[in-house]
């Protein structure tokens, strides 16, 4: 019997497997109807696979441009800690405890890519108090539009991530539609023609042992 696809197999497997029977169908008399009747289905696994191949890409993209905000967020943490700390030295004042209680600044750029940013706002609130002409508080404008970048970065992310999952439990129903056709196909062509004749037009799965290397079938598998 011919081995049926399986819904471990990839969806490149799937393409594989399904070109290669459609390709077949096309070499016998009386078997290029099931290359048919399997080639719209076919012809959208393909367009799920490049979907979702995409979707992966945009995904990483994403991820990419939050690590690129929050580094420069951090930094920008950085750079007010240390223009606080110079100007309570410079005016003997203590605006870095109230900006940062704690005394140092790795409470902020250590936490989490999503909460970092929400953090921050809290800063720019305290800066924002500050008294007008106060030396530090344009750091405030600064801290907010990093802040607001790195907010929008992982928003997108999460989008990406959404729609890669959307599109991957699409190809899944695809794949299942492909699986379906395909078996289909071997129960017909096994009533119409006989179990030997349906064989021939499905791919073999595992090479053939062969004394001469050159007459070996190239793998059919994914190993």
């Amino acid at each position: 019997m011919a081995k049926m696809i399986l819904q471990k197999d990839s969806a490149a497997m799937h393409l594989r497997m399904a070109k290669r029977h459609t390709r077949l169908c096309g070499r016998l008399a009386h078997t290029k109807k099931y290359a048919a009747a399997i080639q719209q289905v076919l012809e959208q696994l393909k367009e799920k696979e490049k979907e979702r191949e995409n979707a992966s890409d945009d995904r990483e993209y994403a991820y990419d441009d939050v690590i690129l905000c929050d580094t420069d967020l951090d930094n920008a943490v950085r750079t007010t800690f240390e223009q606080t700390r110079q100007y309570d030295r410079d005016h003997l004042s203590q605006a870095l405890e109230l900006l940062f209680p704690t005394g140092r600044f790795s409470d902020l750029v250590q936490m989490s890519l999503s909460k970092e940013p929400q953090e921050v706002k809290n800063l720019v609130v305290k800066l924002n108090q500050l008294e007008d002409g106060h030396q530090l508080k344009p750091l405030a404008a600064i801290l907010q539009e990093k802040a607001d970048a790195s907010i929008a970065a992982w928003d997108a992310y999460q989008q990406a991530i959404n729609r890669l999952k959307a599109i991957q439990a699409s190809e899944e129903l695809t794949k299942l539609a492909v699986r379906k056709q395909y078996e289909n196909n071997w129960l017909e062509a096994r009533k119409e023609f006989g179990a030997s004749l349906a064989d021939r037009i499905f791919p073999k799965m595992s090479s053939r042992t062969s004394p001469h290397k050159d007459d070996e079938e190239p793998p059919t598998s994914e190993e």
